[in-house]
């Protein structure tokens, strides 16, 4: 027996301006976790989807990820968008991002969190 469930579409959005931006009491994940990656993608003001996680930090739970990040203080919304498949169909995903507001509130804090990130990222590359 099957489920079914009548949700509207503007339930399932919870528009990126309308997220309150993060408590003056961030926390910051440790840097080098898919967690860190994730945190420093959006500090830069990039938004993200699953399949893009998938293949710029090789993660399958971008949901799982984005709720660890919303438990450590960070505001991260998401909005649903539209995106045609390889058959033809319509495919509505999430699309996670940050507001402006919440990349503000995070300061000098969150820009020398970045530049950890990306400087032990270029040193796994070398």
């Amino acid at each position: 027996m099957s489920t079914s469930f009548n949700i509207s579409r503007e339930a399932l959005i919870a528009p990126i301006t309308a997220m309150p931006g993060p408590a003056a009491d961030l926390s910051f994940p440790r840097v080098g976790t898919v967690r860190a990656r994730v945190l420093a993608h959006f500090l830069d003001g990039r938004s993200l989807t699953h399949n893009e996680a998938l293949q710029l930090y090789s993660t399958n739970r971008l949901a799982a990820v984005v709720f660890a990040l919303g438990e450590l203080g960070w505001a991260i919304g998401a909005t649903v968008v539209e995106l045609p498949t390889a058959d033809g169909r319509i495919a509505r995903i999430a699309e996670y991002a940050m507001s402006a507001l919440a990349i503000e509130k995070a300061g000098d804090a969150g820009s020398k969190f970045v530049q950890k990130v990306r400087a032990l990222r270029e040193g796994d590359r070398q």
